[in-house]
């Protein structure tokens, strides 16, 4: 039926040991540093959630909201935050985009890896004019026609997923924006 629950569950109960690993590692008194509990929440629990999430992304979204929960404790405990803590900002400390974002950059990574190689039996499925808009929630279809039809802004995804803060939000200057007319 293509529900994912199984699937989901299993990622969930196989991410659990990663998760008590942070845990153990982010203790207060003789704890790792954030750089170090970060590399291993990459290493550990990323890699399950993004393995076949190009496939499930058209899950439910209560079923997708669980491993958002997953991923936001996972990032909360490595960075020392308490539970009020904003999911926002705490994504953007740990430098960790959401993971609808992270399932639309897989998905065009795959759909530009699979338009790159002619003979691949997949090469007719995927577009090669990524602009093509279509008003339906992409979500219900299946994934080549999601790609086919699919509104990625590709601008936007880079500048999410490449954006390194090495210093702190409150510490950065503000910029300057210039208003002045354009002369035709």
């Amino acid at each position: 039926k293509l529900k994912w629950n199984l699937h989901i569950k299993n990622i969930i109960t196989s991410c659990q040991n990663g998760l008590n690993l942070i845990k153990t590692l982010a203790n207060k008194k003789w704890g790792s540093d954030r750089t170090s509990i970060l590399r291993i929440y990459n290493a550990v629990i990323k890699i399950k959630i993004d393995y076949g999430s190009i496939c499930y992304a058209n899950a439910s979204k209560s079923l997708l909201n669980k491993l958002e929960v997953l991923q936001n404790t996972a990032i909360r405990t490595s960075l020392g935050l308490l539970r009020t803590s904003p999911v926002e900002s705490m994504q953007v400390l740990a430098n960790v985009p959401p993971l609808n974002l992270r399932r639309q950059y897989l998905s065009l990574c795959y759909a530009a890896k699979i338009s790159s190689f002619p003979d691949n039996p997949a090469y007719d499925v995927i577009p090669h004019d990524y602009r093509s808009t279509l008003n339906q929630d992409y979500r219900y279809m299946p994934f080549s026609e999601r790609i086919r039809h699919g509104n990625f802004d590709l601008n936007f995804l880079r500048k999410t997923l490449r954006c390194r803060l090495n210093l702190p939000p409150w510490t950065m200057s503000l910029l300057h924006i210039c208003r002045c007319r354009r002369i035709e």
